[in-house]
């Protein structure tokens, strides 16, 4: 499903939970409470006890090039601009959804750059270089129980070369 435009993945996911009877998806939600969204009130409270807020696409749904460019803008801007309206503060950082190689394309950054984001992260594990696109930013998440962080540099250092030669093929087409 992840490889298909978002309308296409819509209109397949409606025809599957059409097969579920209401009372069943009910069930299934109740079950899995992280599917449970923050509220407005809930993430202003966040926000005034100091923790950032930023967006995470309007759907949860990859960015990829098979995307039409009015979608992904969709997706950069309208979070932005909702965060914003109800937390009072700027939205200055972006994630990914699924943030991995083949669900992020070159127009995704460009319309997330272009939403006035300062910077934007995908999955991709590696560190920090001065020469990173800021809008195609590693992450690796930390463990509760992560003891040897110093250790972990080498290894995500590992992945930079694969990092910046996909940032690189993500580059604006010169004219």
């Amino acid at each position: 499903l992840k490889a298909l435009d978002a309308a296409s993945a819509k209109q397949a996911l409606n025809v599957m939970m059409g097969v579920f009877p209401r009372e069943r998806l009910a069930q299934l939600l109740g079950q899995f409470p992280s599917e449970k969204f923050l509220t407005w009130n809930e993430l202003v409270a966040l926000a005034k006890r100091g923790v950032e807020i930023g967006a995470h696409a309007h759907r949860h749904w990859p960015m990829h090039a098979g995307q039409p460019r009015e979608y992904l803008t969709e997706q950069a801007c309208l979070p932005r601009m909702l965060i914003e309206t109800h937390i009072g503060r700027a939205c200055r950082f972006f994630a990914y959804p699924f943030g991995t190689k083949i669900d992020v394309g070159r127009e995704a950054w460009s319309a997330v750059r272009d939403a006035g984001y300062e910077f934007a992260f995908t999955t991709i594990a590696g560190t920090l270089g001065a020469s990173a696109n800021p809008w195609l930013m590693p992450r690796y998440g930390v463990g509760l129980d992560e003891t040897a962080l110093a250790a972990m540099i080498g290894l995500l250092r590992a992945n930079d070369a694969r990092l910046i030669s996909w940032q690189r093929a993500l580059a604006p087409v010169s004219a």
